[in-house]
């Protein structure tokens, strides 16, 4: 992906950040980019492709391999999204407790829908 950086912003206030190389720090992780290409194996990179093709090119993404669109089965896009959606609500009560994460996860998916 393309963007530009501006230095205006070098710390984070009430990170939440918890997993990744990001883990615990409240600096910006600027060496953070392209793990990708040794965490998952070119077979995994093709069939990402070929999922957020249309979305990937309009974000000016450098598609890896030669692919093009080709969808999630329907089903299992469906099977997905409850598995999203229930995730979700289970990290809104973990992080707020159990009214206020009903309060965000219902504000949260509002933005996801």
């Amino acid at each position: 992906m393309t963007g530009t950086y501006s230095g205006g912003r070098s710390e984070l206030s009430n990170s939440r950040e918890r997993y990744g190389a990001a883990k615990e720090r409240d600096e910006i992780v600027r060496n953070n980019t392209k793990k990708y290409k040794t965490d998952l194996t070119a077979s995994e990179i093709r069939r990402i492709e070929e999922i957020v093709y249309p979305i990937a090119i309009d974000s000016g993404y450098e598609i890896d391999n030669g692919v093009d669109f080709r969808c999630l089965d329907p089903f299992i896009f469906r099977l997905l999204s409850y598995f999203d959606a229930y995730s979700m609500f289970i990290f809104c009560i973990r992080e707020e407790g159990f009214l206020q994460g009903i309060r965000l996860f219902n504000k949260s998916i509002i933005l996801y829908l």
